[in-house]
């Protein structure tokens, strides 16, 4: 009889997107990061990308930028519900276990982080870092940068 045991994978995928940010690069060097990332996303669901040219403390500026927000009360969140959203951009906040993405299965939880520093992070941006969500990520880089993690 056949084995029915998959075998799992130990990395998550990394694509290299260099091709596409440099005008010499071939359009087979192009296509094979299109196949690179179409095989990542429909085999894993996600990938790493590197060769993009983002500077590390720019990137941290952003997830800075983001924790800020998700770390916001509710209330605050749902100012910019995607409920709200003008035309159909489908922008905006979505509230966990809102979607059902098939009949039968449990609601989307969305990702939540429970690590002990997240969660003392959270205290501390309410305590001393509480702003609206339409003014989280409108101040200077240089501002994310100094009162980052």
């Amino acid at each position: 009889m056949g084995s029915n045991s998959a075998v799992l994978p130990t990395t998550i995928p990394t694509v290299d997107i260099s091709p596409f940010l440099d005008e010499n690069a071939s359009p087979e060097a192009k296509e094979q990061v299109v196949d690179a990332m179409r095989d990542a996303c429909t085999t894993f669901g996600f990938f790493y990308l590197v060769g993009h040219g983002i500077p590390e403390e720019d990137r941290q500026a952003v997830l800075n930028c983001a924790k800020r927000y998700f770390y916001l009360p509710k209330e605050d969140k749902m100012e910019t519900w995607i409920g709200k959203a003008m035309g159909r951009s489908f922008r905006g906040y979505e509230p966990p276990a809102l979607q059902v993405h098939q009949e039968g299965l449990l609601p989307d939880t969305k990702e939540v982080s429970r690590h002990p520093r997240d969660i003392l992070r959270v205290v501390l941006i309410v305590k001393g870092l509480h702003y609206r969500p339409r003014d989280t990520c409108r101040r200077p880089r240089s501002w994310y940068i100094s009162h980052g993690s």
